[in-house]
């Protein structure tokens, strides 16, 4: 499976299916652990924090407007035609989201990783077949490169 190669897209979703596909791999990272520890860890930290921070889903809407329509003017004066008021949308929202995320992000902390932000490999780069088992010490060269199946390879370039 490629890294990033952006074709023309047909819709407007896959750009951003792509673009999403296009970005730096974001992780907690702490040199030396077993990515199965990683994964272990953030679950844990995830559950903690839901348990401290449970959700708070509120509903909101977006504001509708009021169109008067069409103004149709005469010798006897202006009137309007097909007034109409815009739709509302209704949506929810998880007001605690983002403590959910600080509190996640402090376990962590307490846990030594630091998060991180890897650049992607470059397109067209020969990637070894794998995956990375434990987490290298990263480097000014070091890029991140997606396997099809959800797991990623960190590699020191260069």
């Amino acid at each position: 499976m490629g890294q990033c190669t952006i074709m023309k897209p047909i819709l407007p979703l896959a750009l951003v299916l792509v673009a999403g596909a296009c970005a730096p791999l974001s992780t907690y990272y702490k040199p030396g652990v077993d990515v199965a520890r990683l994964e272990t860890d953030t679950t844990d930290c995830q559950v903690t924090a839901a348990q401290e921070v449970p959700p708070n889903n509120q509903l909101r809407s977006t504001p509708s407007f009021f169109y008067p329509g069409t103004a149709y003017c005469g010798a006897g004066g202006c009137f309007y035609g097909n007034p109409y008021w815009s739709e509302s949308y209704v949506y929810t929202i998880d007001v605690n989201e983002p403590l959910r995320r600080k509190v996640t992000d402090q376990c962590m902390g307490d846990k030594g990783y630091a998060p991180v932000r890897i650049p992607l490999c470059p397109v067209g780069l020969s990637i070894p077949s794998g995956r990375t088992e434990r987490l290298p010490v990263l480097g000014p060269n070091s890029c991140a490169f997606r396997n099809g199946d959800g797991s990623y390879q960190i590699l020191e370039l260069g």
